[in-house]
């Protein structure tokens, strides 16, 4: 935001990572009233697809939900646990519940309903490469002076989530967050 003497008041200037590009001043959006009534699209052991959901938000709307919240929307690993959608693979690829144009038919759908779309976003972590216990030997092992198993998981890593990301993009050391670790500042 900038401040006020600029004689923008909660203008914002956007930057655009994807293309390393500055647009300009825009202004902010008008306040959204929060939603009453969400459907979490969340179905006993899977979330659903975004077409499911799209077919039914006429029900929604005249059941009376103004809101409904999606599942994590980018890629993650092939496999039927609700779950790996938390284990992103790649922030930018949409995939899993349903393609791009899906998930815009989706918000285009919901617009016309009245009804608000609420993403679950995953930033914090990424995709279960190996077990605790694995990486905890191999960073054991690397610190003795044997980088084999540490360079195979870092390598492993770099499988599931290249080209987008790289093992340069996580932090190393390799550590446990337990107890205190969780709130110090590697977190």
């Amino acid at each position: 935001n900038l401040p006020a003497s600029m004689g923008v008041s909660g203008a914002r200037d956007v930057w655009h990572c994807a293309t390393g590009t500055q647009t300009g001043l825009i202004p902010p959006p008008p306040p959204t009233p929060a939603p009453a009534t969400i459907f979490h699209s969340f179905r006993r052991d899977r979330w659903l697809t975004f077409s499911e959901l799209a077919v039914m938000l006429p029900e929604l709307a005249s059941s009376g939900f103004d809101a409904v919240q999606i599942g994590p929307a980018q890629e993650s690993p092939d496999s039927p646990g609700w779950y790996h959608r938390y284990q992103p693979k790649n922030y930018s690829v949409i995939s899993g519940l349903g393609t791009q144009d899906e998930l815009r038919t989706l918000c285009d759908t919901a617009q016309r309903h009245g009804i608000m779309v609420i993403a679950d976003l995953v930033f914090n972590h990424m995709l279960v490469v190996a077990q605790r216990a694995e990486w905890a030997e191999a960073t054991t092992a690397a610190d003795a002076g044997d980088t084999a198993a540490l360079d195979a998981l870092q390598q492993r890593l770099e499988a599931q989530v290249g080209p987008a990301f790289d093992r340069w993009d996580f932090q190393w050391p390799w550590f446990a967050m337990d107890g205190a670790a969780w709130d110090d500042d590697r977190r």
